[in-house]
């Protein structure tokens, strides 16, 4: 934290929002069919509640998704919202639309 910015009332923000996301995945999942199954019917009593499982197979595909886009071995400037280095030339897409030849260098599209 060499900012000097406060990080800790960003967890109180976010608190409620976790676990209002979390219920709200739990409810769609109990209304796709998913909810309380015993485990061992006839032996014990043991149930566990399956809706459960949506959120956290969501949370989990974010994070590998996330981590899938943006690998730790990216160079300086590659991520989103990082500045270039000073001097670094702008990267800009040419891309041609489908149907249309390139045009050549000096002619307007």
């Amino acid at each position: 934290m060499t900012s000097g910015v406060r990080r800790w009332p960003l967890f109180l923000i976010a608190a409620p929002a976790a676990v209002a996301i979390w219920s709200g995945w739990v409810g769609l999942g109990e209304l796709c069919g998913f909810g309380p199954v015993r485990l061992l019917p006839g032996i014990s009593g043991l149930t566990i509640n399956t809706a459960i499982t949506l959120p956290v197979g969501v949370e989990a595909y974010a994070a590998y998704a996330l981590g899938a886009w943006m690998p730790p071995d990216l160079p300086p400037g590659a991520r989103p919202g990082e500045g270039r280095a000073e001097g670094e030339a702008p990267v800009t897409a040419t891309a041609t639309p489908p149907g249309r030849p390139a045009a050549r260098a000096g002619e307007r599209p």
